[in-house]
């Protein structure tokens, strides 16, 4: 058995013989199938070769961003006008200071597998070794452009998240140049369901241009969005994605069209309408959705924005996010059990922000099984804070012990950034360490090879399945 030491040595995470075991003959060498990433699809068009390490490690990445501001450092060398290399000394300012981090670990990883930097850490005295030594390999090695990492990860089907009224032209090209890796785009309505947002009209306006008819009520919209769901299928779409911070809840549906027309006209509707508007939205989706054969994401209970100053200023997605309890239980029950009751429920893979909602989610995945659909409704994977080594073991943990683990589907990156497949094998390595560990408490059979089919098809085959 493998034996090397030094940081992030390759039995990490594997705390004894039986987990190093599993993981080397049955988890390391699977290829990848990435259902959830926001990779631009552009990117990977057009093979861009990314220029340096600054760019390709720290542009959009609002993970490091958070820790570069807990460091102290100023926005100007975040997501300012600072050059390149002083970004990247900021950041190497920072990784010493984010210990026990994912980021931490994942940052080294990457230098590791992609730049050949083993046991090397990150930090100011050895920052402009490194950073000339990235940008040097990312100008020669052809391994480093956006094909070539996708290639090396051994990814073989990966999902970026896309708009309705996505084109998809990118997805038409790597699709007709015969990319060996499936690029297929996600269904991403979100916009959709912000009815109070300025340009929700305007986005309505331009659905119905589209799809060639003005959009005059609400059932209209339904068959406008049924279009695009068409279009996504035929260019390779299977999943469709969507979040809330709290699970909408129901109302009257007598009152869609009325609600509809008055924000047509820019009414104001109450709260209670603007949820049940989001509710029978959510919910028509959802059918068309399992017409289409499609697996549904719900992620639930993000609170985006949380520093209003900030948000002026630098606009979303920019690292000012916490967690929060999406409150989604009861409706989320009415709501699944009103599509199972039309029998228009799809395949549906639930995130919750908090852990805390672990174990009423799985719990009531297991209330709504169905013949050949082996985890039709199921716990998604630890995702955005919850995605290091405890959280994922909580989430195995729950699945496990209340539902099905062996139905899961395994990991996804929700990422941005091309090197981030590293999480793959990070969470391999914390699945075969707690199987392992149940092993050892006399809770599995000790048994490899019925374990390996379990690895395989948690970390691989199930998500074949779905996409």
């Amino acid at each position: 058995m493998i034996q090397s030491s030094g940081f992030l040595h390759d039995r990490y995470l594997l705390e004894s013989e039986m987990a190093q075991s599993l993981y080397f003959r049955f988890a390391r060498d699977l290829p990848i199938i990435d259902f959830h990433s926001h990779l631009p699809p552009g990117q990977i068009a057009g093979d861009i070769r990314f220029d340096g390490i600054t760019k390709l490690w720290l542009g959009g990445d609002h993970y490091k961003w958070r820790l570069m501001r807990l460091r102290g450092i100023g926005e100007e060398r975040i997501t300012g006008s600072a050059d390149d290399y002083d970004k990247f000394l900021a950041w190497a300012q920072t990784v010493p200071y984010a210990v026990g981090h994912p980021v931490f670990h994942w940052s080294h990883l990457e230098l590791k597998k992609f730049f050949h930097l083993p046991d090397r850490i990150l930090q100011p005295e050895n920052a402009r070794e490194i950073y000339e030594h990235c940008n040097a390999l990312l100008r020669t090695e052809l391994g480093l452009s956006a094909r070539g990492l996708l290639l090396q990860n051994k990814v073989e089907v990966l999902y970026t998240t896309d708009d309705p009224l996505d084109g998809l032209t990118e997805h038409r090209a790597l699709r007709d140049e015969s990319f060996p890796v499936a690029v297929r785009p996600t269904f991403r309505p979100d916009r959709f369901f912000r009815f109070d947002s300025v340009a929700w009209l305007s986005l309505v306006e331009e659905l119905g241009a589209i799809t060639r008819g003005r959009i005059d009520g609400y059932d209209r919209l339904v068959v406008a969005l049924e279009e695009r769901i068409k279009v996504f299928h035929e260019n390779g779409c299977r999943i469709a994605d969507h979040a809330f911070a709290e699970m909408p809840t129901r109302g009257r549906d007598a009152g869609t069209d009325a609600i509809f027309h008055r924000l047509l006209q820019n009414g104001t509707i109450s709260t209670a309408e603007y949820s049940a508007m989001q509710w029978r939205l959510l919910k028509d989706l959802a059918g068309l959705y399992r017409r289409q054969g499609w697996t549904m994401q719900l992620h639930l209970g993000a609170r985006r924005n949380t520093n209003q100053r900030m948000f002026a200023r630098l606009g979303a997605d920019s690292g000012y996010d916490s967690i929060g309890a999406s409150g989604a239980i009861d409706s989320m029950i009415q709501f699944i059990d009103s599509l199972n009751q039309e029998n228009q429920l799809p395949r549906l893979i639930l995130y919750p922000m908090s852990v805390a909602e672990y174990e009423a989610f799985v719990t009531l995945a297991g209330s709504f099984g169905e013949a050949n659909e082996p985890g039709k409704i199921q716990l998604g994977a630890a995702w955005w804070f919850q995605d290091y080594p405890e959280g994922i073991l909580q989430q195995l943990r729950t699945s496990a012990r209340m539902g099905m683990l062996r139905v899961f589907v395994g990991m996804v990156t929700d990422s941005r950034s091309f090197l981030s497949f590293v999480r793959h094998d990070y969470f391999r390595r914390v699945l075969c360490n707690f199987l392992a560990d149940e092993v050892k408490q006399g809770l599995l059979p000790a048994d490899e090879n019925f374990l390996g089919k379990l690895i395989t098809e948690i970390s691989y085959e199930n998500a074949k399945q779905i996409v």
